[in-house]
């Protein structure tokens, strides 16, 4: 055999592995984006929300969504679901960008024409005054997921670890693995509850308890005083959640929500977050059927080191009371409760 007859052997055993690589991963589709893929269940599995959620995005029976990063992934759609008559769909991921959230919004907007509610989970994404804002983090983001092109899933879905992610997704068809996360997008990322030790806690909230003591003392002594007249702009506002909530009818209840962070969080950008919260007011007003729901400031919640893992996330006992304290706010029921209503 020659050499070229050689070589032509090896690139035609090559072009058919990569055929049949390319075909299973069609058929398997661990993104659940392909019309043609086999008419078998699919829940997501892989950890990277950003791969995970455009499928759970689109599902029809989803008719109310959650937007925001992990300081408002506890909020567990069936806890929300019989308050509110609707079918919630937490698509809330680590560490996004306000473009991502931008994006995975856009995609559930785009799939969905009757939308009852839509919660935005307002954090520090929301209250950055960079003029320059990154669209992405470190973390891969598949553009081709959130377009309205499918030609380019047939393109793309080798990318992304696809040959990987097909086969957790045949190991979870074998019952070898479970779904990364359900299919309303609701996950208990924080640690074991029944592990917790607030020792440790406290080490992540303050660095040390020392720390906790200066930070106690600035609080007896008052040393933080809201400076009222403070200026910033946040872009973001504008360019990413002004975009959202304009794309929403009049019939779509929009709720803007400060996320409860430790007081350390808020104490440490506390003009920041104040002066966020009236710009934030004034973007709901433009709108109908909005409201703005206030959890960051020191309450019987945010000042208690036992309710944190760290300064963003809470435990998930206070998790499961926000669904019930959100449905008092837009009813106005919130004296002596640990949540301010600021516009409706």
């Amino acid at each position: 055999m020659s050499w070229k007859e050689h070589w032509k052997k090896i690139l035609k055993a090559a072009f058919c592995m990569l055929g049949f690589i390319y075909l299973f991963v069609l058929l398997v589709d661990p993104y659940d984006t392909i019309e043609i893929s086999l008419p078998l269940d699919r829940e997501p599995i892989v950890s990277n929300q950003r791969y995970s959620y455009p499928a759970i995005a689109q599902k029809s029976h989803h008719d109310s969504a959650i937007i925001g990063t992990s300081t408002i992934r506890l909020l567990n759609p069936s806890q929300l679901n019989p308050l509110f008559q609707s079918s919630f769909v937490n698509l809330a991921m680590n560490s996004p960008t306000a473009y991502e959230q931008l994006k995975i919004f856009e995609l559930f907007r785009r799939t969905h024409e009757n939308i009852k509610y839509v919660i935005f989970g307002i954090d520090e994404t929301w209250c950055d005054a960079n003029a320059n804002p990154d669209k992405f983090t470190f973390r891969p983001f598949p553009p081709w997921l959130y377009d309205n092109s499918e030609f380019n899933d047939y393109l793309y879905l080798l990318s992304g670890r696809g040959l990987e992610n097909s086969v957790r997704m045949i190991e979870y068809w074998l019952g070898k693995r479970k779904a990364k996360y359900s299919g309303d997008g609701y996950d208990v990322f924080v640690g074991d509850d029944g592990r917790y030790d607030l020792n440790k806690a406290i080490n992540n909230i303050y660095g040390n308890n020392e720390q906790k003591s200066i930070l106690e003392e600035k609080v007896r002594n008052n040393d933080f005083q809201i400076d009222r007249n403070a200026k910033y702009k946040f872009p973001v506002q504008e360019m990413y959640l002004s975009k959202m909530g304009n794309s929403l009818s009049d019939e779509t209840v929009k709720i803007f929500m400060f996320v409860p962070y430790h007081v350390k969080n808020y104490y440490s950008k506390i003009n920041i977050f104040e002066a966020c919260k009236k710009e934030i007011v004034d973007l709901a007003s433009s709108y109908r059927n909005s409201y703005v729901i206030d959890f960051m400031f020191p309450s019987g919640i945010t000042t208690e080191d036992s309710n944190y893992w760290d300064v963003l996330h809470y435990r998930i006992g206070i998790a499961d009371m926000l669904p019930r304290l959100i449905d008092k706010a837009m009813a106005g029921e919130i004296e002596n409760l640990p949540v301010k209503l600021h516009y409706h």
